[in-house]
């Protein structure tokens, strides 16, 4: 895979990543988006081409892979998750109840 498309790919996984975690928008198709794209990434992170000086280099991820093949599992954790109503959840922080 070129270096470029996998770099835009890596950003979309932790832009959607984000979404979900932090912001907790949209956290099914921000997950759903993000589980697809680190499962591509695992996948396909075994040859990166990058091409420097009009000479072709293959790198190997080798153990980023792992890395990713987490991040998809975390990702799609929640995705199943936000479909049966765990994640993200509710804090319903009352402040009556916490005044000194």
């Amino acid at each position: 895979m070129w270096s470029g498309i996998y770099l835009a790919l890596f950003a979309l996984a932790a832009g959607a990543t984000y979404i979900y975690v932090v912001e907790e928008e949209a956290v099914v198709f921000t997950s759903a988006i993000a589980a697809g794209t680190w499962s591509l990434l695992a996948i396909t992170g075994g040859g990166v081409d990058v091409v420097s000086g009009g000479e072709t280099v293959t790198m190997s991820l080798g153990s980023v892979q792992y890395l990713f093949a987490g991040l998809s599992l975390l990702s799609l954790i929640a995705f199943v998750g936000s479909i049966i109503g765990w994640y993200p959840t509710d804090p319903e922080i009352h402040n009556e109840d916490y005044r000194v």
